[in-house]
């Protein structure tokens, strides 16, 4: 039979496993078009790739290397970029997937932005004080920005990013630098694409 000191110790250890990987909640990201630039007049269509950026941050050095932090940044880039492109076009429609030039032409647009994501990585540097230490978590993003006239391809931009967040902690939780990485790197690349994607449509037109 198993002891009771035994059971203690696992349950020990299996609370100890289970503070060692945390999921980081990511905030909206409030953005916004550049001052002075109005709407872009015309009819377009849009496709923002989204599901590959759930990232596992990892300890760069020994300390609290036994520690991930579960990092989703698509639903709060997603629904970023869209709101800049909703504030800067005159008509957009969006679409899951890249239309065809035939379909460009049939539905009358003057041409489709396509957003893509890129690599994408993250980790956090612990550097510990008297009674704490101080987390730092950095959050790398690329990005291409393309606009397909009824010609095809007329113009791609790959760009990248990246995002820094700090805070103190007794142990080694990330969290609240994380997701301050987080917020800036989306925001970095939104404001940035958004001019990209101003570039390829004058590009186009």
């Amino acid at each position: 039979m198993t002891s009771p000191l035994k059971n203690l110790c696992l349950c020990i250890l299996f609370a100890l496993l289970s503070n060692c990987t945390s999921t980081i909640n990511v905030h909206n990201v409030d953005v916004s078009t550049p001052v002075g630039l109005k709407k872009i007049k015309g009819n377009y269509a849009a496709y923002i790739q989204t599901g590959g950026w759930v990232l596992k941050s990892k300890a760069k050095g020994f300390a609290c290397s036994a520690w991930k932090h579960k990092i989703d940044l698509n639903s709060s880039y997603k629904k970023s970029m869209k709101s800049l492109l909703e504030n800067s076009l005159e008509n957009i429609t969006f679409y899951d997937r890249v239309l065809t030039k035939q379909e460009l032409n049939d539905k009358g647009y003057n041409a489709q932005i396509s957003i893509l994501q890129g690599n994408a990585a993250s980790g956090f540097s612990v550097n510990p004080g008297f009674f704490t230490s101080n987390i730092e978590t950095t959050i790398d993003l690329n990005a291409i920005v393309s606009s397909f006239g009824k010609s095809g391809l007329q113009f791609q931009k790959e760009f990248k990013v990246s995002g820094k967040g700090c805070n103190d902690s007794m142990g080694c939780s990330g969290e609240k630098g994380a997701q301050a990485a987080a917020v800036e790197a989306i925001r970095q690349l939104v404001e940035i694409g958004s001019l990209y994607i101003r570039d390829g449509l004058h590009s186009v037109t």
